[in-house]
């Protein structure tokens, strides 16, 4: 056999062993650094220990890197051996979220729906609609909280407008069946039917009083459904400036949905500035 051939063989095998042997390498350091950064956890020594969790997100096995970005998670939230800082807060508990590992997985996205849902322990602005896939996810995993979360989600207007978008898009039909005068007579005489098909239609196409109306119609002779509906006409005549749906919508957070009181407040306060006496 040729030398240089030998030669040329020997190279390539240890290219080759050392290629094998650089991930497990890796690997191994991240395991260590993983059980550095615990024992500087429960020493007390959070400075080290998140330069070390950092490192294990970096590059590590799926559960470890969850595990790390899930601590950096509630370092950043809580200002633990790092500056307080929601966004960091944020990004590694969505690398948590986005894990294959079923497991962490499971409790970064209740955490994270959670989180969205009250606003980041109020650092942050309440963001149901985004809460509701993460409580989804968190619920096919196995999660046995996220079903009621999801319920009570569902009793906000907002999470109700974004999810049911058939209910509140512009209308198929070009042409109003009936105008609003009529549906008005409607009402008057008992034909609800009537009354409600020209509503909904004036109220698809942004008008905030038919809206209301369509509202206070659903809330008075609807079904349960038509009572979260009702909450959405209401939210969307709300935003446009309407001071009855500001009042109504502010009800609606403090009576039903149990919101903060702040926030049902500051509805029923644009309202009062605007002149209602209710």
């Amino acid at each position: 056999m040729p030398k240089n051939f030998k030669t040329t063989r020997s190279a390539l095998l240890a290219a080759v062993l050392l290629a094998v042997a650089q991930p497990a390498q890796a690997g191994f350091f991240n395991n260590t650094a993983f059980l550095s950064a615990n024992k500087a956890d429960e020493n007390g020594d959070y400075i080290k220990a998140a330069k070390l969790y950092a490192k294990v997100v970096e590059g590590s096995s799926p559960e470890l890197a969850a595990a790390a970005a899930f601590k950096l998670y509630k370092y950043y939230l809580n200002g633990v051996g790092v500056s307080k800082d929601p966004e960091s807060a944020l990004r590694y508990l969505l690398i948590a979220a986005q894990s294959v590992d079923p497991t962490w997985a499971k409790i970064a996205n209740w955490e994270m729906g959670y989180q969205l849902m009250t606003g980041f322990e109020g650092t942050r602005q309440v963001k149901r609609v985004e809460a509701v896939p993460y409580f989804l996810r968190a619920k096919e995993l196995g999660d046995q909280g996220s079903g009621k979360a999801l319920e009570t989600l569902q009793l906000y207007p907002e999470v109700i407008w974004a999810s049911r978008s058939d209910l509140f898009s512009p209308p198929s039909v070009p042409i109003a069946p009936f105008s609003l005068s009529a549906a008005r007579q409607f009402l008057s005489s008992g034909d609800i039917a009537k009354a409600k098909a020209a509503l909904n239609w004036h109220a698809r196409r942004g008008n905030e009083g038919a809206q209301v109306e369509l509202a206070l119609l659903l809330l008075t002779n609807g079904s349960p459904d038509d009572l979260q509906e009702a909450g959405g006409w209401f939210l969307l005549a709300a935003r446009s400036g309407n001071a009855d749906a500001q009042r109504f919508y502010g009800l609606i957070l403090m009576e039903i949905a149990k919101a903060s009181p702040p926030e049902a407040l500051e509805w029923l306060q644009r309202s009062a500035d605007q002149g209602s006496p209710d």
